[in-house]
């Protein structure tokens, strides 16, 4: 069984583009700051950031994988989730706004399994 799931966040911070985006493109440092529930490991890194993989292991579920499969430098993030229990893709992407930047998340993924379509 498979659940579609479609999410988008936003979050607007106080600072110019050029001085988020390093934060972002620094995908080894992402374990530094990602949320304790969703454990974070990198387990490959590619050239430039293509191919750098991530495995990420949510409390009490199974552990799936994400890799960053294009990138436009101050722009834009795109991965793909793969593993038992998610397949699709996701979108990191940076704008400016007023008095800052605006970043954006989208994750378009099924998820597999009976307990994620009981809790969906």
């Amino acid at each position: 069984m498979q659940t579609p799931i479609r999410a988008s966040d936003a979050i607007d911070i106080p600072f110019a583009s050029d001085i988020v985006w390093p934060v972002l493109r620094d995908l080894m440092g992402y374990p530094r700051w990602w949320p304790a529930s969703l454990r974070l490991r990198v387990i490959a890194v590619g050239a430039a950031g293509l191919g750098t993989e991530f495995e990420v292991r949510p409390r009490a579920s199974r552990a799936f994988r994400c890799r960053v499969e294009d990138l436009s430098e101050g722009r834009w993030i795109k991965m793909r989730y793969h593993g038992e229990l998610l397949e699709g893709s996701g979108m990191l992407r940076l704008e400016a706004s007023d008095g800052g930047s605006r970043v954006t998340y989208e994750l378009d993924v099924r998820a597999r399994g009976w307990l994620v379509a009981l809790l969906a």
